[in-house]
């Protein structure tokens, strides 16, 4: 099972650094591809995609080496999840 903790973005000014405030960073620790694969395709996981598609114009992961760490970015239209 993945392994997720909430985090802020903190404020640089450094010149890479685009702050938006429609944008959610998931980052999620997995033992394996192979479990972060099967959770992907879990009935809550594809019941929370199909809710979410109204609100979400883009989806973007990123797996990374050592952990397996999954990066998901989502841009949420205007509204979100708090209209």
């Amino acid at each position: 099972m993945g392994q997720c903790s909430a985090t802020m973005i903190v404020i640089t000014n450094l010149p890479p650094q685009i702050m938006d405030e429609n944008v959610v960073t998931i980052i999620d620790a997995w033992e394996s591809l192979e479990a972060l694969c099967n959770h992907l395709g879990t009935p809550h996981m594809l019941a929370y995609q199909e809710r979410a598609s109204d609100i979400v114009e883009n989806v973007s992961l990123k797996v990374l080496q050592g952990s397996i760490v999954l990066l998901v970015v989502r841009r949420l239209l205007s509204g979100g999840l708090c209209q």
